[in-house]
């Protein structure tokens, strides 16, 4: 048995799960936020699979280890202010996998999810290259959500035919959120959506 805490800013996990799938979603892998610790540093990821987010929280001296924080446990967070800019403490239990969300107080217990998240890293695209490519505005306009949630603004890059696009928000502390976008294929189905094979 091992507890593992991090303490998180809440609008930070708040503007990761935006790029969360919906409870409908059958892939419960993409339902909800994935904490991923390794090398000693911690990241939050969530994916829809036509975005995905990814955002260091910093140093975390536990072995690797992944869990997936569900959206039932999510929706208690409250959006923190510039006047209460408190983080919220997420503990997991590796022993009886729950994970036990503290914020201002109260105190929430769920599951975690029972999925093992996707390898985000692999379609992250190799140093950019601008270049024009389709994108679904609603997928764009979710970063700008993103965004206000951080207090800062997205900053997109095109990335060459038939790859993600790229978006960065960038954190008053340098940290970097960093957000991929699926393209539209050309060709086929402008209005259908594109899935990628890396949440398949």
């Amino acid at each position: 048995k091992m507890d593992i805490e991090i303490k998180i800013n809440p609008n930070e996990l708040l503007a990761v799960a935006l790029m969360a799938g919906a409870k409908s979603d059958p892939r419960a892998m993409l339902q909800g936020v994935n904490l991923e610790i390794k090398n000693n540093t911690a990241f939050i990821i969530a994916s829809n699979g036509h975005n995905l987010a990814a955002l260091e929280l910093g140093g975390a001296s536990y072995d690797d280890i992944n869990f997936l924080i569900p959206g039932d446990l999510i929706k208690n967070i409250k959006k923190s202010t510039k006047s209460d800019n408190k983080t919220i403490s997420l503990i997991f239990n590796t022993d009886n996998k729950l994970i036990t969300l503290i914020q201002s107080g109260q105190t929430f217990i769920n599951k975690a999810v029972d999925a093992d998240f996707p390898n985000w890293r692999r379609i992250i695209p190799a140093p950019f290259t601008p270049s024009f490519n389709f994108y679904q505005m609603h997928l764009m306009a979710v970063f700008e959500k993103a965004g206000k949630l951080l207090d800062s603004k997205p900053e997109f890059y095109h990335n060459g035919d038939n790859v993600p696009g790229v978006v960065h928000i960038r954190l008053s502390d340098d940290r970097v959120y960093m957000g991929l976008i699926m393209p539209i294929k050309l060709g086929i189905d402008t209005a259908a959506m594109f899935t990628p094979a890396y949440t398949e």
